[in-house]
């Protein structure tokens, strides 16, 4: 399961590292906060519908079922929860001053991954005619950041998961 398990990375990728560059915190901040902890699961989610329609099979990213995670993004309270659970859970087992790779690139000034993390999932979702706002609008904000244009802060990403 090749690629599987490459899309299945990156689903993880599109979850956490664009959210570390447009806030500037760490992964155990993002997940504790409601918003962003939300939001990564949007963009996972995204991120395998995508996958799945190119006819990979999409393994379990952070012991969330791909299921679960496309409930979610179809709006079922219930795997939105247990999604939200499983990532608070997971965030008592790292350090709180761990940070996404992209987050460190904002960090040290410099280009970060975007277009071939979630510039890939809107790339690939667009030649199947699938929308996918939130990878959209995450990676319209890491650009901004990334060219000075916007600050880092939990309030820059706000609206797009609103």
């Amino acid at each position: 399961n090749l690629w599987g398990e490459r899309w299945t990375k990156l689903c993880v990728n599109a979850m956490r590292n664009p959210i570390a560059a447009a806030t500037g915190r760490g992964g155990n901040a993002n997940d504790r906060d409601p918003t962003t902890r939300r939001l990564s699961i949007l963009l996972a989610a995204e991120a395998v519908m995508v996958g799945r329609a190119y006819g990979f099979d999409i393994e379990d990213i952070y012991n969330i079922t791909p299921d679960q995670l496309l409930r979610a993004l179809d709006g079922d309270v219930s795997s939105m929860e247990a999604a939200e659970q499983i990532i608070l859970e997971n965030a008592n087992f790292r350090n709180d001053d761990q940070r996404p790779s992209m987050g460190q690139d904002i960090q040290k000034g410099r280009r970060t991954e975007i277009d071939f993390i979630s510039g890939l999932v809107v790339e690939k979702a667009k030649e199947l005619g699938l929308d996918v706002p939130y990878n959209a609008g995450i990676a319209a904000v890491v650009r901004g950041v990334e060219r000075g244009q916007i600050m880092p802060s939990a309030e820059v990403i706000a609206e797009i998961s609103a």
